[in-house]
């Protein structure tokens, strides 16, 4: 919502296609804002001590260019097996100290 014009924010308002680092660290978020996949070109994204319980915003081929993810700290139950095939140029994956109760296999063989 742009407070100035109380008018909500359109993808179409949005520019940030050279935009290739985000750190959203310790921002209290609950979910993955729907909003980055307008961002072609991010690189690296850190979402560490939010209190993100879901990464399924993430399967999406928008995000095939993503190389960095950090989602430690947060309150993840689950990491979908959907996410390597969506994420396919993630080269470093960090997910420590959430509440997954157990990591696909697949996360040690790359």
């Amino acid at each position: 919502m742009d407070h100035r014009t109380n008018t909500p924010i359109k993808p179409s308002d949005i520019h940030l296609d050279n935009l290739s680092y985000l750190s959203l660290n310790s921002n209290q978020l609950s979910s993955v804002p729907s909003i980055l996949k307008f961002v072609p070109t991010l690189k690296q994204l850190h979402l560490h001590m939010n209190k993100l319980t879901d990464l399924r915003e993430l399967c999406r081929s928008q995000f095939r260019g993503l190389e960095v993810l950090d989602v430690g700290n947060n309150r993840i139950n689950e990491v979908p097996i959907a996410l390597v095939y969506y994420l396919a140029s993630l080269t470093m994956l960090a997910v420590n100290n959430n509440d997954a109760k157990s990591i696909p296999n697949w996360l040690g063989s790359h």
